[in-house]
């Protein structure tokens, strides 16, 4: 049995993704949305853990991605990680992991913290936007469903 959607969740588009890029980088953060932008992608950004945490419990938006690059100042990757699957499963926001300094044992970690997937290169931005269309694709057959 499927789920009875409207119109407008059945013709779900990039524009009505929402992202929010988490990361202190200001020029990698910067390039990384221009890209999402540009396919179509609704970005927004955190500014640290404790934002993040405020904006995904904002009940008059919706967001449909979070990507991660490392720790923050204010919370590690691992924490921000864990209070967000105390409310929000892998499927209802998904979390991409990238960085380039992260161990396999903190992979392990952060998998068992509910990261749904994880790039080690930064720099390779083209493997991360694959991964968000791939999100994206996923979240959009759900609505179709």
């Amino acid at each position: 049995m499927g789920l009875k959607l409207s119109n407008e969740s059945k013709n779900f588009k990039e524009k009505d993704f929402n992202i929010i890029i988490v990361d202190e980088n200001t020029a990698y953060k910067n390039q990384i949305a221009a890209k999402l932008k540009y396919i179509g992608y609704y970005i927004e950004f955190a500014t640290g853990g404790f934002h993040l945490m405020n904006m995904v419990e904002n009940p008059d938006k919706n967001y449909h991605l979070v990507l991660i690059h490392n720790d923050m100042k204010d919370m590690s990757a691992y924490e921000m990680i864990s209070l967000l699957r105390e409310f929000k499963s892998k499927f209802d926001l998904p979390i991409l992991f990238i960085s380039q300094t992260v161990t396999e044992k903190e992979i392990k970690e952060l998998l068992k913290a509910g990261i749904n997937d994880f790039e080690f290169n930064p720099k390779e931005q083209k493997k991360v936007i694959e991964m968000v269309v791939k999100f994206f694709n996923q979240k959009k057959l759900s609505f179709q469903s």
